[in-house]
C-alpha cells in the first residue's frame, strides 16, 4: 500500500493567559528611592504592583488599595488604572526606618518595602548658648544674691543629654541653685543642672542663688553643654562678673544713736539743790 503525502497544516492555536483576581500573597509593594533625607520634606514614590495567585501582573484597576508607614507620612493612594497603585512618601526629621505595608480589598498585602531615613549634617548641628542680664552683679557679704541665666537652642537639632554648668569661686555658699525643668547637684566644687533635651527654640532659666562670705571682685562661669555638634561655640558659655561689698559695720549704725545720748546727758541742766537748815537740841 502507499502512503499519502504529508500534508501541511496552516492553522495555529492562540493561547491568551488572562490574569485573575488580585492575590494578596503575590502582589509586590515597591519604593522609587530607598534612602532619603530625614528633613522633613525628602520623598520617594511608592508602587504596589497586583498580581494574581500565579504571580501575573494585573492590567487594570478597580481594587482598593491602602498603604501605611511606621514613620514619615503617606499621601493619598492614585488607581493608575494598569494594575498598579501609588501615593509618596515624605519623610521625618527624625533619623530611622520606615516601613511601608499595604493591604488590597481588605487582605494584607504579604510585602513591605523599607525607606531609610538619613540624618542630614544639618540636621545633627544645633546653636545651644546661655545668657544673662546686664552685668556686674553687686552683692554684699553675708547677703543672699540671685543671678538668673538662660539655657537656649537657636537649633536646628534638638540639644540632647543637655546640662548647665556653674562654676563658682571660693568665699561663696550656694544656698540654692533652681530650674523651672531640672534638678541640680554639686560635682566637683561645680553645680550641674539636668535639662535633658533641649529642642530647637527652647529656654530654660535658671536662678543661681547665694550669699558671699569674702567681699572681692570674682567671676562665675556658666556653660551649656550637649551630645549635639554645635557649630557656634562663642555662646556656649558666659562669664559674670561679681563686685562683692564688705558687710555695713554694726558701729557705723549704732554710734549716731549711742552719740546723741551722749550728748542729751551732756548738756541736761543740773537739779537745783535744796538746803535745810540745822535743827539743834534744846
Amino acid at each position: 500500500a502507499t502512503m499519502p503525502d504529508p500534508v501541511a497544516l496552516n492553522n495555529s492555536a492562540i493561547i491568551s493567559v488572562i490574569p485573575q483576581a488580585a492575590s494578596a500573597t503575590t502582589s509586590t509593594i515597591s519604593a522609587s528611592s530607598t534612602s532619603i533625607t530625614a528633613n522633613g520634606t525628602s520623598t520617594s514614590g511608592i508602587t504596589v504592583q497586583l498580581k494574581d495567585v500565579n504571580g501575573n501582573n494585573l492590567t487594570s484597576g478597580g481594587a482598593t488599595v491602602v498603604l501605611a508607614t511606621t514613620s514619615g507620612s503617606l499621601g493619598s493612594v492614585t488607581d493608575n488604572g494598569n494594575g498598579t497603585y501609588s501615593a509618596t512618601l515624605t519623610s521625618s526629621t527624625t533619623a530611622g526606618t520606615a516601613t511601608v505595608t499595604g493591604t488590597v480589598n481588605g487582605n494584607a498585602i504579604a510585602d513591605n518595602e523599607g525607606v531609610t531615613f538619613t540624618a542630614s549634617l544639618v540636621a545633627l548641628t544645633a546653636d545651644a548658648g546661655v545668657r544673662t542680664t546686664a552685668e556686674p552683679f553687686i552683692a554684699t557679704v553675708g547677703q543672699l544674691t540671685q543671678i538668673v541665666v538662660t539655657a537656649t537652642n537657636s537649633g536646628p537639632g534638638t540639644v540632647t543629654n543637655a546640662h548647665l554648668r556653674w562654676e563658682t569661686f571660693a568665699g561663696l555658699a550656694v544656698s540654692t541653685v533652681q530650674a523651672g525643668q531640672s534638678a541640680c547637684t554639686l560635682v566637683e566644687g561645680s553645680w550641674l543642672c539636668d535639662l535633658g533635651e533641649l529642642s530647637a527654640g527652647a529656654e530654660a532659666p535658671f536662678t543661681f542663688a547665694f550669699t558671699p562670705t569674702l567681699a572681692g571682685e570674682y567671676e562665675l562661669v556658666a556653660a551649656i553643654e550637649g551630645d549635639r555638634l554645635d557649630l557656634n561655640l562663642e555662646n556656649d558659655r558666659v562669664t559674670i562678673s561679681v563686685i562683692v561689698s564688705p558687710a555695713p559695720r554694726l558701729r557705723s549704725i549704732f554710734l549716731p544713736i549711742l552719740q546723741s545720748h551722749v550728748d542729751a546727758e551732756r548738756n541736761r541742766p543740773e537739779e537745783d539743790e535744796i538746803y535745810l537748815p540745822a535743827v539743834r537740841n534744846p
